[in-house]
């Protein structure tokens, strides 16, 4: 991008224009097409999954929600010099909420059960996984991003990422035999940061 181009950019609204939609578009439905088509192909279903329909119809959701309580941030951090302390409510607020619920599953839950909910009895698969399936997601949302000129990179970086985790918790929804809700919304929320950790430590490539 030349010197013109980022001037312009700069005298802009940070509304997100639509050749930013058109942009990120792309960008997120074909990240996401091959993540999620290469770990089902490669990792499978739970083999309950049309039983648990309901629970993974959830699950997904958190996944869902994520991604939409982070999309004002990601459609900010990717744009030069703009504010994003207005954008970080949602993201506070699902933060928050999933906190809460997973604070009153374990208070429900039978004490000498607690562990066993909260993290399924060993150490959190998700916390591997989903970081994986998110870096065809992140990869393409970074290419996607360069030519919008963000200055933030690190905190640009840090919302790809995290956005990536939250796109990558829907197929791995599929995957994972656990339906406990303290365990999804404290062990997802921990991978989607994780995420979120990688794509600010990769934020070099998002450099123009």
């Amino acid at each position: 991008m030349n010197t013109a181009d980022l001037i312009k950019r700069l005298t802009q609204s940070p509304t997100p224009s639509p050749d930013l939609h058109r942009t990120f578009a792309p960008a997120i439905l074909g990240g996401f097409g091959v993540s999620s088509s290469l770990f089902l192909l490669s990792a499978g279903t739970r083999t309950d999954v049309l039983d648990a329909w309901a629970w993974t119809l959830l699950k997904v959701s958190f996944g869902l929600l994520a991604a939409f309580a982070l999309a004002p941030l990601v459609w900010r951090a990717v744009r030069p010099n703009v504010r994003l302390k207005d954008t970080l409510t949602p993201v506070a607020v699902f933060v928050a909420l999933a906190a809460r619920v997973a604070a009153i599953g374990l208070a429900v839950a039978p004490s000498e059960l607690r562990w066993l909910v909260w993290t399924g009895g060993g150490v959190p698969d998700c916390l591997v996984r989903i970081p994986l399936i998110s870096l065809p997601i992140m990869t393409a949302l970074y290419v996607a991003a360069r030519k919008s000129a963000p200055t933030r990179l690190s905190l640009a970086g840090a919302a790809l990422g995290a956005i990536a985790g939250a796109l990558a918790a829907i197929p791995y929804s599929l995957f994972c035999p656990i339906d406990s809700a303290p365990y999804v919304t404290t062990w997802y929320t921990i991978s989607i940061s994780i995420c979120a950790a990688i794509g600010a430590g990769a934020s070099r490539a998002l450099r123009w």
